[in-house]
Order: C-alpha cells, then sequence, then structure tokens
C-alpha cells in the first residue's frame, strides 16, 4: 500500500517510489496471469486455494525493497517521484520531495546504478549513498529530470491552474509559468527527439504533454 508517485523503468526493473518508506523494485519478466475474480475485486491475496486480485488479470510481484533510512538528526528523504539519468556515468536515479507546507524539505537527490543489474550500487556495509543531494529544489515538486546538464522540474497549482516548468540549477532555478496543463506529474526525457514528456493527473484532464526541451533554455 504505497503512493507509487513515480516509476522508473531501467534494464529489466522498475523501481516504483514509495514516499517515506524508500521505493521498491520488480522484475518486469514476473509479471503473471492469474484468474482474476471479478466477483470480489475489494480483495487481494490468497484465500485457500483462490487468488485474489483486485480483480486484475496480470500482477507483478515486488523483488526488493529500499528502505529509507539517514544517521541520526537528519531526516530521511522522501521519495515521491523518480527519473533516470542515463548520460551520466554511471547512470543515476534522480529521486525528489513534493512538499506543500512551507517548512518542508524540497531535496533533489541523485543515487549511482550499477550499470551490469540497473540497481543501486551499494557499498561494503550494504549501504546506497547519493552521488549528490541537493537543497534547492522548488515547492509541490511533482517530477525532476536532468537534461542538457540541468534540472527540469514539474511544478502542480492544482485541477484547475496550469502547471509550471522550473529548469536551472537546484538553488537557482528559473520559472516557466503556464507550460504545461493543470496537474502535471513526473518527467522522462527522450535524447533523440531533445524533448520532455509528462503526463497529468486530475479525472478527465489527463493527458500526455511532449516539450522541446531547448524552450527552457
Amino acid at each position: 500500500n504505497i503512493h507509487a508517485g513515480g516509476i522508473v523503468w531501467a534494464g529489466p526493473y522498475l523501481h516504483i517510489a514509495a514516499t517515506s518508506r524508500g521505493f521498491v523494485t520488480a522484475r518486469v519478466d514476473d509479471i503473471m496471469r492469474v484468474p482474476g475474480d471479478d466477483e470480489h475485486p475489494d480483495r487481494f491475496g490468497l484465500e485457500g486455494s483462490t487468488l485474489h486480485s483486485f480483480g486484475h488479470r496480470y500482477v507483478l510481484p515486488v523483488r526488493f525493497t529500499y528502505r529509507a533510512y539517514t544517521d541520526q538528526g537528519h531526516e530521511k528523504l522522501r521519495y515521491s517521484f523518480l527519473s533516470l539519468d542515463r548520460r551520466s556515468a554511471p547512470p543515476a536515479l534522480i529521486a525528489g520531495e513534493y512538499a506543500f507546507q512551507r517548512d518542508a524539505t524540497t531535496r533533489l537527490a541523485r543515487y549511482p546504478l550499477d550499470p551490469q543489474t540497473w540497481q543501486l550500487a551499494v557499498g561494503d556495509d550494504g549501504f546506497s549513498r547519493p552521488l549528490a543531494v541537493d537543497e534547492g529544489g522548488v515547492r509541490q515538486m511533482q517530477g525532476a529530470v536532468i537534461a542538457g546538464g540541468r534540472y527540469h522540474v514539474t511544478v502542480s497549482h492544482g485541477p484547475w491552474m496550469p502547471g509550471t516548468v522550473w529548469s536551472g540549477q537546484p538553488g537557482s532555478m528559473r520559472e516557466r509559468r503556464w507550460a504545461l496543463p493543470m496537474g502535471p506529474e513526473d518527467l522522462s526525457y527522450w535524447p533523440s527527439t531533445d524533448r520532455l514528456w509528462s503526463l497529468t493527473e486530475h479525472p478527465r484532464r489527463r493527458w500526455i504533454v511532449a516539450m522541446d526541451r531547448s524552450f527552457f533554455d
């Protein structure tokens, strides 16, 4: 039972944001066809020899859980959204924090991925430590991606106001108001077309949107 605020497909794995819990990882090839149960769409799990799956015909088990952790005296990072930076060496997983309250943190973090496994690179102690943690995000961030050497961040203003894109380096980003429809969520970057992609969340206002990255230079 997680918010699933963002999903990254890296190699054979799906990494799924789980807010204060960290994130969970599933292997795409593990997807299974199950009987489904249209009579009990509110049930999940095994009951005797019957498998309930909220009525769904396919399920994807979680293989790993990356638990959020921090040293004493520091606030745990909230994994509100995720994205993939393929052009860094090694490739990196980008995570960031949604914050509505003014005193909440708006951090952006980059974690190294093992290019052989596409899972987080870990030290000898079993912990994965970020390459960088930047404090200079913006409030109400819904998604972030690195493209053209800079961050691009979506910000939502609710179901009625158009969304905003901020771009630049953390702490000195420039705002482009009304760059997106209302309710923008995560971002993805398609290098061969130099386009940013996003999607929106509100019922009856759900779009998939492409933007020229150069517009935000």
